[in-house]
């Protein structure tokens, strides 16, 4: 499955952020400096030269700054560590006998399930836990590649079907059932 997130780095529940923060023992005195910083967040939307009036921004984190990534990975982390997700399910076997659940690179993950029925519940387990963190699956952008083309079967997220595709681009690069991987130059 490869995942995409809506308006990821601008939906992150902050008052969540800030207590998984705490909860994964980062200093509280860290994380009230971030509250501080985060406080009265304002915002102007510029359209045909025309500024709106400021208003206030309540969910998401600065976007252009480094500390951005540092806190959305932090969510990321979360979803994907001992105590969220995917690390608790069985992936596939990829070189060296490695079990592999997941690929992830910041808003997107490449998740991986030995048969539907694991995929199935893993995509229910990702879509709860993102949920937490103010966080939704794009599920016009979330595809499914079958890599065993085993019995037909449909994942369903939000009560819509999933797309299937014989090759999707992740990360710059066009990926094949067969574990095909062809490097794709940006125009």
């Amino acid at each position: 499955m490869f995942l995409d997130f809506v308006a990821a780095f601008d939906s992150v529940t902050r008052g969540n952020l800030w207590r998984i923060m705490v909860e994964d023992g980062m200093l509280v005195e860290f994380v009230e400096l971030l509250k501080a910083y985060y406080e009265n967040c304002k915002s102007i939307v510029r359209v045909l030269g025309e500024e709106t009036e400021p208003f206030s921004v309540e969910s998401g984190v600065k976007q252009g700054r480094i500390l951005s990534h540092v806190l959305f990975n932090h969510c990321m982390y979360r979803l994907d560590s001992r105590k969220g997700t995917l690390s608790s399910f069985d992936g596939i076997v990829m070189g060296l006998g490695i079990n592999e659940s997941d690929l992830d690179h910041a808003d997107d993950i490449d998740a991986f399930a030995a048969d539907p029925a694991t995929a199935q519940a893993m995509l229910n387990e990702l879509a709860h836990f993102s949920q937490l963190l103010g966080m939704n699956i794009n599920t016009a952008k979330t595809k499914v590649m079958d890599l065993n083309a085993q019995a037909d079967y449909q994942l369903i997220l939000y009560r819509q079907e999933l797309e299937k595709v014989d090759s999707f681009t992740y990360l710059g690069s066009v990926i094949d059932p067969r574990g095909g991987c062809e490097f794709t130059e940006k125009p």
